[in-house]
C-alpha cells in the first residue's frame, strides 16, 4: 500500500492565496509579469506555498486573482464617478425632515457616543442628558431620546459582529492547524 499524500487545503480558504492576493494587491504582482518568475521570487520560499508547488495549476490561479483585481478595482472607479455624478446632481442634504441638523457625522453624534460609553445614558434621564451639552439642545428631546436608543443598539451589534469574526478567525485557524500551516 502506498504512503498517503499528505492533505492540501483548499485553495479558496488558503494563506496561500491571501499572500498571493496581497502581493497583487500592493503593486507587488503585476498583469503580464511570467507566472514562474513570480512563483520564485515570492512564493517558492514561503511557508504558505509548501503544499502548492509550481504548475499550470498556480499559474491560472494568479490570472484569476490578476483578473479578479483588475475588475474590482475599475468597479471601484465607475462607482467613485457615479457618485460624484449623482452628488452633483441631488447634493448631500444638511437638515433632516423636522429641520434639525443631520444626526449622522455630526458634534452631537460623536458627543453621545462618548457619553455612552462613560455610562451616562444609565445614570441620567434622557432630558437630563439632553440638558448637559449645547450640542444636543439643537435636536428636539423626543428625537434625541430616539437617537440615545439608536446608538445603543448600534454599539451592541457592532459588538456582536466584532465577537462573530473572532470566532470565524478562530475556526480559520483550527482549520489551519489541522492542515499544520499555523
Amino acid at each position: 500500500m502506498p504512503p498517503k499524500k499528505p492533505k492540501v487545503p483548499p485553495w479558496k480558504d488558503s494563506p496561500a492565496r491571501t499572500l498571493l492576493y496581497n502581493l497583487i494587491a500592493d503593486g507587488q504582482i503585476e498583469d503580464g509579469d511570467d507566472p514562474k518568475e513570480v512563483y520564485d521570487t515570492h512564493c517558492k520560499d514561503a511557508d504558505e506555498f509548501k503544499p502548492y508547488p509550481f504548475s499550470d495549476t498556480f499559474i491560472g490561479r494568479l490570472k484569476r486573482l490578476l483578473l479578479r483585481i483588475k475588475e474590482k478595482d475599475s468597479q471601484s472607479a465607475r462607482d467613485a464617478t457615479a457618485l460624484v455624478h449623482d452628488r452633483q446632481i441631488f447634493a448631500q442634504p444638511t437638515q433632516d425632515v423636522w429641520g434639525e441638523p443631520m444626526w449622522q457625522g455630526s458634534v452631537a453624534q460623536e458627543k453621545l457616543m462618548d457619553d455612552i460609553e462613560a455610562g451616562k445614558h444609565l445614570e441620567l434621564l434622557p432630558r437630563f442628558l439632553h440638558a448637559t451639552r449645547d450640542e444636543y439642545k439643537v435636536y428636539a428631546l423626543e428625537r434625541f431620546r430616539d437617537r440615545i436608543y439608536q446608538e445603543c443598539k448600534k454599539m451592541k451589534r457592532e459588538a456582536f459582529l466584532f465577537d462573530k469574526t473572532e470566532k470565524k478567525r478562530e475556526k480559520q485557524l483550527a482549520k489551519l492547524k489541522k492542515y499544520n500551516l499555523a
